[in-house]
């Protein structure tokens, strides 16, 4: 019987029938039991009871009443453990769909994150255990995209440097040039004076000559000068 208590008590509890039923019917069926045994043990005569029939009486109504409230100890007893192992069933039910919640508002979080996208947020109806979870990679988000910020900042000044530079160093460049063609001109320059300063040499000597003869000349037209001079003293 208690086999069977058990299977319907499990059965009860999984479909929320209430201990309190069974408490209503286990008075019911004891009421019943006890007027039985009292309407065939009472004596007849009540005036002629003697002692020992009120002794039997109480004997047949506890024989009947302590099963019974084993029976009903027993069946509270199943009931509030299938009840507790339902509860715990439906807390583990619960806890994994919100971590399967939580692992897909983490996954989807985190793909946009690959795909480059630091403005996604985690939303904040996630359960009071996880939303220190999903700040925490809000904050993360939000201190990554600063940075981001900050480093494409310094890329587009450092395009800008480079620019700068290239411009220079072009301009350097022309004016490289232009200097080389300058000191090409230049050289030449020196060369024609060069051969100029080399001509001039060359008619100095020329000219030298020619006065050094023009003297010897003029020595020795003087010598003849003077000899005629002394011819006609």
């Amino acid at each position: 019987v208690r086999i069977d208590n058990e299977g319907r008590t499990e059965g009860h509890a999984r479909i929320g029938l209430e201990p309190r039923w069974y408490l209503g019917g286990y008075a019911i069926v004891l009421d019943q039991l006890i007027r039985a045994v009292v309407r065939q043990q009472w004596p007849k005569g009540f005036m002629s009871s003697r002692p020992e029939h009120a002794e039997t009486l109480a004997d047949s109504v506890g024989a009947l009443v302590k099963p019974a409230l084993l029976d009903v100890d027993f069946s509270i007893t199943v009931y509030l453990e299938a009840a507790e192992e339902a509860r715990l069933a439906a807390e583990r039910e619960a806890e994994e769909r919100t971590r399967e919640m939580v692992v897909g508002s983490i996954g989807v979080a985190l793909d946009r994150l690959a795909e480059g996208d630091l403005t996604y947020r985690m939303s904040a109806d996630l359960p009071e255990a996880y939303k220190k979870l999903a700040d925490d990679f809000n904050v993360a988000s939000s201190r990554l995209a600063e940075a981001m910020k900050v480093i494409t900042a310094n890329a587009e000044g450092i395009t800008t440097g480079a620019a700068e530079i290239s411009r220079a160093a072009d301009d350097l460049s022309r004016r490289t040039e232009q200097q080389a063609a300058t000191l090409e001109e230049t050289a030449a320059a020196l060369d024609e004076i060069t051969a100029t300063v080399k001509r001039t040499a060359e008619g100095a000597d020329q000219a030298n000559s020619v006065v050094s003869t023009a003297r010897s000349d003029a020595e020795t037209s003087g010598e003849v000068v003077r000899q005629a001079v002394s011819a006609m003293t």
